[in-house]
């Protein structure tokens, strides 16, 4: 992992389980807010979100009849810390934490994995089918510098060669692994941070990021593990720090000796 940085950009940290679908999760939310409100995590609210589905059921023979989608709402429970620090979001087949506040790997692990335990202990998860985690760090160079001297050059792209206005570049690496897959980006703006649009509605606004000027960077690592297998909360540690471990090591790729001395 290398030396923990004193100074690390992260702005936005995610973790995520996917499990066994919980049909009966409408009836169970009562004490689950119960217990995630005596964890501090007093803020609820409730999101309907639509989602179509397509029979896989083959049409009768010579029908020419194509099957028609269908449209079903799911609810998406939130609950969050009074400042809205870090949330979770719970849905009847994962569980996501947040945080645009990011202290360090093991309290941010440490909440996750808090949270976890409060739906395995109302809903009894069978077992899991994902373990993921995600960082957004943002890249501002100091007055005078520019972003080479922070990124390397194969995640700059021609951002810093052609001399037009930059709209935005975005440079993704994928690597796979057996059950593991890798994601890194950098997404490079011209007087801004660029955050992912999936993300987007989950950032609240930053001041310290108004009224940047120059090409700014967004290092995007993104790791997942996909597996069935049963629900053990001592693997779910153990992969979450090995998932935490690769995102590190990418980052470190990809930032230079400059960035990790000014962040140290």
């Amino acid at each position: 992992m290398g030396t923990k940085l004193s100074k690390a950009p992260v702005f936005f940290a995610l973790a995520q389980v996917l499990f066994d679908e919980q049909l009966r999760l409408d009836e169970s939310i009562v004490a689950i807010q119960e217990k995630f409100k005596e964890h501090g995590f007093p803020v609820f609210q409730r999101q309907v979100f639509v989602t179509t589905i397509t029979p896989s059921a083959p049409a009768a023979p010579n029908s020419v009849a194509v099957p028609s989608m269908q449209v079903q709402a799911q609810s998406r429970y939130i609950f969050a810390k009074l400042d809205q620090s870090s949330s979770f979001s719970l849905e009847r087949n994962g569980l996501a934490f947040y945080v645009n506040k990011y202290e360090d790997y093991h309290a941010f692990a440490e909440a996750f994995f808090v949270g976890i335990s409060i739906v395995h202990e109302v809903l009894k998860l069978s077992y899991l089918e994902r373990i993921g985690i995600r960082y957004l760090d943002a890249v501002i160079p100091q007055a005078g510098e520019t972003l080479d001297a922070y990124l390397v050059s194969q995640m700059l792209g021609v951002s810093h060669l052609i001399s037009k206005k930059l709209e935005h570049a975005i440079s993704e690496t994928v690597f796979a692994e057996d059950k593991m897959k890798l994601v890194a980006r950098a997404i490079i703006r011209e007087g801004m941070i660029g955050v992912p649009i999936e993300l987007a509605e989950l950032m609240p606004s930053r001041p310290d990021f108004a009224n940047l000027t120059g090409l700014c960077g967004t290092i995007d690592t993104d790791a997942g593990y996909e597996e069935r297998i049963a629900f053990d909360l001592g693997v779910v540690k153990t992969k979450l720090q090995e998932l935490h471990d690769e995102a590190s090591n990418a980052f470190r790729t990809i930032v230079t000796t400059t960035a990790l001395d000014r962040w140290k």
